[in-house]
């Protein structure tokens, strides 16, 4: 597995944070490389169990449509992270919005919660619609 990382601002203190994450395609359990085969994203899309009878991928849509798990959606990913040591900001957490516990980053100024939804967004808008490299820190 294929940790990626990048600088972000976060939210509550406005420093700049390194966010951590995997990015693995649905279904396939692959890592996603760059640049993006996006042919090959619109086919695991479509596989997707919960899209197969309305296949949607729209490149321009706001929508967090990209058929890529993310830190938080893997609880074996997840662990494997967590217990690797290399990602102190890295924490099992639990929100009033979510029904269990998962890894999320946390800013590594000020300790704030930088959620699974943001990080998604994050992703989606800087680097798979750009399909922008994301740095390799590490292979677990």
């Amino acid at each position: 597995m294929i940790v990626y990382g990048f600088n972000s601002q976060c939210y509550k203190c406005r420093m700049n944070t390194y966010y951590y994450t995997y990015l693995i395609y649905n279904e396939y359990h692959l890592d996603v490389e760059f640049p993006i085969d996006f042919n090959f994203m619109r086919r695991v899309y479509a596989e997707m169990p919960i899209h197969k009878d309305d296949p949607f991928f729209d490149l321009d849509s706001d929508e967090l449509n990209y058929p890529v798990m993310v830190l938080g959606d893997n609880d074996y990913m997840d662990d494997m992270i967590i217990k690797s040591g290399f990602f102190p900001n890295i924490k099992k957490v639990k929100t009033r919005l979510s029904t269990k516990h998962y890894a999320a980053n946390t800013c590594e100024n000020c300790g704030a919660l930088l959620g699974n939804y943001h990080l998604r967004e994050l992703i989606t808008d800087k680097f798979l619609k750009t399909n922008r490299p994301m740095e390799r820190v590490r292979i677990l």
